[in-house]
């Protein structure tokens, strides 16, 4: 209901037949593990008043395709998306440089992703943040990147600063 302003930890962990949920723009916060390990969740809308995405809050979430980050949000936790091995989209929506997400480590580790493209306002590269995406083949950074951290890239991969 539009009553709801967060979604607690564990809220619908394990929830295996879970396969999509609407979140109301009253919530503001996305708790740890929310959704860790509903394995069958496929379709989600995370709407513009979602501010905080919690540590493994769509972690093992196996059938999720695509995700795109809210102008809104303002922190990304450790191990975020993690594990969510079919994730082939990640788009950033559109944001003032002065409004950048705090992104911590391993939040997008082991996905299907091929390639990234790194949003301006980004200056550095959490550890860990593409960390075992064997289907990577190509992240395009932008000239603002600063700083990329350990545990990022398999040597594989074509970084390209544009």
């Amino acid at each position: 209901p539009n009553t709801v302003t967060d979604i607690v930890h564990g809220a619908f962990q394990k929830c295996s037949e879970l396969i999509s949920i609407e979140i109301p723009d009253s919530v503001t916060r996305i708790g740890n593990g929310a959704f860790d390990g509903c394995s069958k969740l496929s379709s989600i809308n995370i709407p513009n008043s979602v501010r905080e995405i919690g540590d493994g809050a769509f972690h093992e979430c196996d059938s999720l395709k695509s995700i795109t980050i809210p102008v809104s949000v303002n922190k990304i936790g450790i191990g975020a998306f993690k594990n969510c091995t079919n994730l082939d989209s990640l788009e950033f929506a559109k944001r003032e440089s002065t409004n950048p997400i705090n992104i911590d480590t391993y939040a997008f580790e082991n996905t299907a992703l091929t390639s990234v493209v790194i949003p301006d306002w980004m200056k550095e590269i959490p550890e860990g943040l593409f960390y075992k995406n064997s289907k990577l083949e190509a992240i395009y950074l932008p000239a603002t990147i600063e700083k990329i951290n350990y545990r990022n890239y398999p040597f594989f991969v074509d970084i390209r600063i544009d």
